[in-house]
């Protein structure tokens, strides 16, 4: 499985990385910004997931969401808002954006293994 972590804090971004390989998910590319990821998501086809934060300097994560949904190569890739904010009607314009899920930080192994086995993405960590 492919995962593009797209996160502006390194920190947080390493601690998510960091949780995926734990889960034995090696193939990981890391994004700092919604720039770098819509430019990684312009490059690659093969992107089984993509764990997207909402607040992003730039180009946010609501706006990387819409643009990989209208992008017809990216059909099949599932989409986890990962985020702080954890109001009912954020929750609500990152579904109808084309989120699939949406986990709260900070991610927690269970609930992170919860959301992508409700996404049907099989992996070792059942």
């Amino acid at each position: 499985m492919r995962v593009l972590v797209v996160e502006d804090d390194p920190v947080t971004r390493r601690s998510i990385v960091g949780l995926l390989r734990r889960l034995c998910i090696a193939d990981v590319i890391e994004a700092a910004d919604g720039e770098e990821a819509l430019d990684h998501l312009k490059g690659m086809t093969d992107i089984d997931l993509t764990l997207v934060d909402w607040m992003l300097p730039g180009t946010s994560g609501i706006d990387v969401v819409r643009a990989a949904r209208a992008n017809r190569s990216h059909k099949g890739m599932r989409i986890m808002m990962v985020t702080g904010q954890n109001d009912r009607e954020d929750v609500q314009v990152a579904l109808a954006s084309g989120a699939d899920e949406y986990l709260m930080k900070p991610i927690e192994r269970g609930a992170l293994i919860s959301k992508l086995n409700l996404m049907g993405l099989k992996g070792s960590w059942e």
